[in-house]
């Protein structure tokens, strides 16, 4: 049978720390769902997965990926910026307004040239997106509104919501009053995270903190001033949800220029695991249905709804019960993957 739809992603199908990058989720949600109308197209094959796979030829500092024959194609549906060069009628799938992951060596630069040929760079991506999609999907909500604001003349507009897999993460929170920090902590938003999190560890003195996830040296000895503090480092994903059914919440400090995404991953995971939440605005972003969720603002309010929660352990539950919830409501892989067949078939 001739496909009908190419995915195409320019990144690795492999993360660790729970990331499951949306592609290949998006896929296996279209392979439960008997769709078999498909083929992957990704720089990284994993013999592991059900479908079929093409390796595709990626190149240059933003991840380029080389055109390739598009006739026995009928949709070309392209995540993220791996749909720039292609031909064919191409979905675009905007995450966020930035969504290009420039691999360019900008540390030469300072930083204030570095975001300035950022900023150009995304700039003229985006717009030649936009102008060659046929259809756009985006990953929340929250993208599609901005997308409608800053760019009028985009045809048509659909949302597939960001999703997990809510069985692989059913577990039971423990009841010990651990609170998790999840994040890339090298990374420059998660540098900034880190560094939220030691002040809300700061302050609240007697509370345990596990910090799970990649840090650098400097950052190991900055934690040895606050010794309720532990270290995971970088962990695959089976450790990853050990390490986070023994806790009873998350906090999740993503600082306030950290934004434009759907919603995130380490959030609906947490949520699909039943524990409480304590977040940032930007950390929630895309998760259209927040109420149980805890948003501070700063390390102050962030530290207080801890308190608050551990202090209280019946609403603790309470809370990551109804965030389960919305994860089986909106958020599950195989619901959202027939809504995209829906798309596809029409």
């Amino acid at each position: 049978m001739v496909a009908r739809i190419a995915l195409v992603t320019p990144a690795s199908l492999r993360r660790q720390n729970g990331d499951s990058l949306r592609p290949l989720r998006q896929a296996l949600g279209l392979w439960v769902n008997n769709y078999r109308n498909f083929v992957v197209y990704t720089p990284d094959p994993d013999p592991e997965l059900p479908f079929d796979q093409r390796l595709v030829r990626v190149s240059g500092p933003a991840r380029i990926i080389h055109p390739f024959d598009t006739s026995e194609y009928r949709i070309v549906h392209a995540h993220q910026n791996a749909g720039l060069f292609l031909d064919g009628r191409i979905w675009m799938d905007i995450h966020g307004l930035a969504t290009l992951e420039s691999r360019l060596a900008w540390r030469r630069f300072p930083w204030s040239l570095r975001a300035f040929l950022f900023m150009g760079f995304s700039q003229w991506a985006i717009s030649r997106q936009l102008s060659r999609a046929e259809r756009v999907i985006c990953a929340s909500v929250s993208i599609e509104a901005n997308l409608s604001h800053e760019y009028p003349h985009v045809r048509r507009t659909d949302v597939i919501r960001n999703c997990v897999d809510p069985d692989q993460w059913d577990r039971l929170p423990g009841e010990s009053p651990v609170v998790a920090v999840v994040g890339g902590f090298t990374s420059r938003w998660g540098r900034a995270a880190f560094e939220m999190a030691l002040r809300v560890a700061q302050l609240t003195p007697g509370v345990s903190f596990k910090f799970i996830g990649a840090v650098s040296a400097s950052q190991q000895v900055d934690t040895l001033s606050v010794s309720s503090i532990s270290l995971t480092g970088e962990i695959g994903d089976e450790a990853y949800i050990d390490a986070l059914a023994g806790c009873s919440v998350i906090l999740l400090p993503y600082p306030g220029w950290c934004s434009g995404g759907g919603c995130r991953q380490k959030l609906m995971q947490a949520a699909a695991m039943r524990l409480a939440i304590v977040t940032t605005p930007a950390g929630m972003e895309g998760f259209d249905n927040h109420p149980a969720l805890c948003i501070g603002h700063g390390p102050a309010e962030l530290a207080m709804y801890i308190r608050t929660l551990l202090g209280n352990p019946d609403e603790c539950r309470e809370r990551g019960h109804k965030l389960r919830d919305i994860i089986e409501n909106d958020h599950d892989y195989r619901i959202e993957a027939r809504r995209l067949i829906e798309m596809y078939e029409a």
